[in-house]
């Protein structure tokens, strides 16, 4: 699929900044077009059963001074000046940015907005009542059917050459694949990552590469044991092995109330990935 148009929520917290840099860093990568798009802020403060196997996040609105739609559009078009991102009034077929609208949306709202957009660009989850939030990017996974690039602290400056596809077999990981194809295909090196024990019934990861051969990658193909690691930890490592700017990965292959409880691959690298990882489910 070819990346044409991000949607970035930007709101007043100071990870906002990194997040803008790598929606940046993606639209120079596909020629993009980046939408800002106000978001209030809000804190974890419950999380309950609702039935045996499902769970809920109950949210409320931050105790502190509440900022407008027009200050979180001055900082985004303030940030966008800086990188050189010209604006434009719509979506083209060249880099640009414009801004989504002038009032404040919710986690569900911009979840819902997310799926008139190629891909969202959410921070990397932190506990933090003032670090991006889970909920965030979660919604544009379940509800907005969209993938999302999860920015880590400290998010590169560019993303795309070297791509690491953490491949499981499933039906998730071929989602992913298909949403990042337009990634994947202008990458300079791409590797088709498998972990044993990590996987599901399904085609091998050189059978990804032989199909990718027919888009014209020339994709390396790399089994490996976990060892001691996790299956999220023997993925970050070789990705970093690797030199990997990117990760496509599948979402929550596992159930999540599973991987709330017991963690699991997409919970490590949410919450642990110093590069950027692209997700679909």
């Amino acid at each position: 699929m070819t990346i044409r148009t991000l949607l970035v929520p930007v709101e007043d917290a100071g990870h906002t900044a990194n997040v803008i840099a790598m929606a940046t860093a993606l639209a120079r990568a596909t020629g993009g077009h980046i939408e800002g798009c106000p978001l209030e802020r809000l804190y974890i403060e419950a999380i309950g059963a609702v039935e045996p196997l499902a769970g809920v996040v109950l949210t409320t609105r931050d105790s502190g001074p509440v900022v407008t739609p027009e200050q979180l559009r001055a900082t985004f078009e303030s940030a966008m000046a800086a990188a050189g991102v010209p604006a434009a009034p719509a979506p083209g077929p060249a880099l640009g940015y414009s801004w989504a609208g002038n009032r404040l949306v919710n986690d569900a709202q911009f979840a819902a907005l997310s799926r008139a957009y190629d891909v969202a660009v959410a921070g990397r989850p932190n506990p933090d009542d003032s670090g991006p939030r889970l909920s965030t990017l979660e919604g544009v996974l379940f509800e907005g059917g969209r993938p999302v690039l999860v920015a880590p602290p400290g998010a590169p400056g560019r993303l795309g050459s070297s791509i690491v596809i953490a491949w499981n077999c499933s039906t998730e990981s071929a989602r992913s694949v298909s949403f990042a194809m337009g990634l994947i295909e202008k990458a300079d090196r791409v590797c088709v990552l498998t972990v044993e024990g990590g996987t599901v019934a399904g085609p091998t990861g050189s059978d990804l590469c032989r199909s990718l051969k027919a888009h014209g990658v020339e994709a390396q193909e790399r089994t490996v044991s976990p060892g001691s690691m996790s299956v999220g930890q023997a993925i970050l490592h070789h990705a970093g092995d690797f030199g990997a700017d990117l990760i496509v990965k599948g979402a929550y292959t596992q159930s999540r109330l599973r991987q709330m409880v017991f963690g699991g691959p997409t919970s490590h690298l949410l919450y642990h990935s110093a590069l950027p990882v692209l997700f679909a489910c």
